[in-house]
């Protein structure tokens, strides 16, 4: 649906969309005693569907140039099929504990570690002051349900400003560098516990809460493997990019030169809102879509500052 109203202050772009795939092509990780790392595999079938939705308002006109534009998508994918009537498939391992993995009737990219050993009421069960460990657990997808943006487009006379807002929802990620900070000490999270040991809330096999004191240390280093205290919501908003321009195209007007802007640009300028302690979630450990979903010790990302020329003949 494409809606056009007030002479185009008001434009509305409108999709719905269902998409199905057949005998997609992965690479997936094997065995090195194979002679090689990564084999293709047939995934089967797998569904997309969802929305996209464009949004422009013209709210100034004049002297003052105000545009303003939102778009959003919202897109539900489902692993209808896998090859060789498998219910699973793994394709991406961290270093330290997650599984990204492909399960029928789920969303592609299932992030899954082991939670904590717990008892019929839920509660976590612990030996000698530890947590122990319990089943391998799927916690949702690595790839996000909603992404979308909100640009800006600000002019008055020879000024120019753009500011750009995005967002992406509904993804969770498995941080293995958050559990080497804990279990080295050096995140926040370790100070607790260093001054006579971590108490942790679990409960005995006889249902009696535990009281056993353990060691920072010993106590950071026993949570490998263990997944449920490192997943997040990978949930963010992010001020993107900022710039400030200005138009000298009428003072040039009289050379061989139609047109001159001169402006400064923030790229990835402000964290507005994220639930990832300690790490940006957009930081990648590969450029590799079978790692999407898991943290280890990525690259931070960049701010950069710069100015941009803009000259037409």
């Amino acid at each position: 649906m494409d809606l056009r109203l007030f002479n185009n202050r008001v434009n509305l772009n409108f999709s719905l969309y269902r998409k199905n795939t057949v005998d997609e092509i992965l690479d997936v990780n094997i065995s090195e005693a194979s002679g090689y790392t990564q084999t293709k595999v047939n995934i089967g079938k797998l569904k997309n569907e969802g929305v996209e939705m464009l949004l422009t308002l013209l709210p100034i006109k004049g002297k003052i140039n105000w545009e303003s534009s939102f778009n959003a998508a919202y897109n539900k994918s489902e692993v209808l099929e896998l090859a060789n009537g498998q219910s699973s498939f793994d394709v991406g391992v961290g270093q330290y504990f997650g599984i990204i993995s492909h399960e029928v009737g789920l969303p592609l990219a299932s992030v899954r570690a082991f939670d904590y050993k717990r008892d019929t009421k839920g509660n976590i069960l612990t030996a000698g002051g530890k947590p122990l460990l319990g089943n391998l657990k799927t916690y949702g997808s690595a790839i996000p349900k909603w992404t979308g943006g909100w640009t800006n487009n600000f002019k008055y006379k020879s000024l120019r400003i753009f500011t750009q807002i995005d967002f992406k929802a509904g993804a969770v990620v498995l941080s293995n560098s958050n559990f080497n900070f804990l279990r080295e000490g050096l995140s926040k999270s370790s100070l607790e516990g260093r001054e006579g040991g971590v108490v942790f809330k679990g409960y005995n096999a006889d249902g009696t809460p535990n009281t056993t004191a353990v060691p920072a240390e010993e106590f950071y280093a026993s949570l490998r493997n263990l997944g449920e205290p490192f997943i997040y919501n990978a949930s963010f908003v992010r001020l993107r990019t900022i710039s400030i321009g200005y138009d000298l195209s009428s003072v040039l007007n009289k050379t061989v030169i139609k047109g001159m802007v001169l402006s400064f640009f923030v790229n990835n300028a402000l964290m507005i809102k994220k639930y990832l302690d300690n790490l940006d979630p957009e930081s990648q450990i590969s450029v590799s879509d079978n790692f999407q979903g898991i943290d280890t010790h990525s690259l931070p990302t960049t701010r950069t500052y710069g100015l941009n020329l803009n000259v037409r003949f």
